[in-house]
């Protein structure tokens, strides 16, 4: 049987690329193996649904395809709600490939968190971010022109942190690589971000410009067209490979949950 099933698994992903070719895929035939894979998770606490909302695959790459996330959970400290929304990505005629996506977050951060570390956090968020961008970017050089900076910072009559707006904008000049750097080997031309935060939650907007150049749009590569075929032809690694990525978001939503502030050492008697 097993040596059948070895002989056969050729077939199964040729079929699988005809199938591609002709435009046999729907977003309907991918979302049903996705449905199991999350099914496990889905219990008196929780609830996690992932979908495509859109998908146009040809023979070649994923032409363009949208994704919807939701996953919530009840805990005995707080219950969050996580929402991944209007995620899409559009490669077009392939000169300026584009992805966006929205994040929310509901989870009252005072109970996981404590008003003292959105206090920290919330001031320092925009200096924060501008050291991570800049680890990031450090290998492009001058080509990378960043702009950064805190748009709205609330706070109370007490002086606590309510809510922060952060905007992120990062453009890569292709013509000032350093010459180090293959333009082959960057992948992202230019992204723009924008991070809200309150006591009640995280909300992000996030916009991205692929190279087209980068080596990942290659016909040799694999990508997202790939994965699929692998998922409708139930090959074991692409649905372990998955399944490991909603186990991480269900353990991080769960530690969520179960955040509590960290409370300061008592005085010895």
């Amino acid at each position: 049987m097993k040596s059948l099933l070895k002989k056969a698994t050729p077939f199964v992903f040729v079929f699988s690329s005809l199938a591609v070719a002709a435009g046999l895929i729907t977003k309907e035939e991918v979302n049903k193996k996705v449905a199991a894979i999350v099914a496990p998770f889905n219990n008196e606490t929780t609830t996690m649904d992932i979908s495509f909302t859109d998908l146009n695959v040809d023979a070649v790459r994923a032409l363009d395809f949208g994704i919807a996330a939701t996953v919530t959970k009840k805990g005995p400290e707080n219950e969050l709600a996580l929402k991944l929304q209007n995620a899409s990505y559009h490669y077009g005629d392939g000169s300026a490939p584009t992805a966006a996506a929205d994040l929310s977050l509901q989870l009252d951060l005072k109970k996981a968190f404590g008003q003292e570390t959105i206090n920290q956090f919330g001031t320092d968020l925009d200096q924060l971010a501008k050291d991570l961008a800049s680890e990031y970017t450090k290998k492009y050089g001058e080509a990378a022109i960043l702009d950064i900076a805190m748009e709205d910072l609330q706070k109370d009559a007490q002086g606590n942190v309510q809510s922060a707006r952060l905007r992120i904008n990062a453009t890569i000049d292709m013509t000032k690589l350093p010459a180090n750097l293959k333009l082959e080997d960057v992948e992202l031309k230019s992204v723009q971000a924008v991070l809200s935060a309150s006591t009640g939650g995280v909300n992000g907007k996030i916009q991205a410009v692929i190279n087209p150049a980068y080596k990942g749009f290659d016909a040799n590569q694999p990508g997202l067209k790939e994965i699929i075929e692998k998922l409708l032809s139930d090959d074991k690694e692409t649905y372990d490979s998955i399944s490991q990525i909603t186990t991480m978001l269900d353990h991080v939503a769960t530690w969520l949950v179960n955040q509590k502030p960290e409370q300061p050492p008592q005085p010895q008697p």
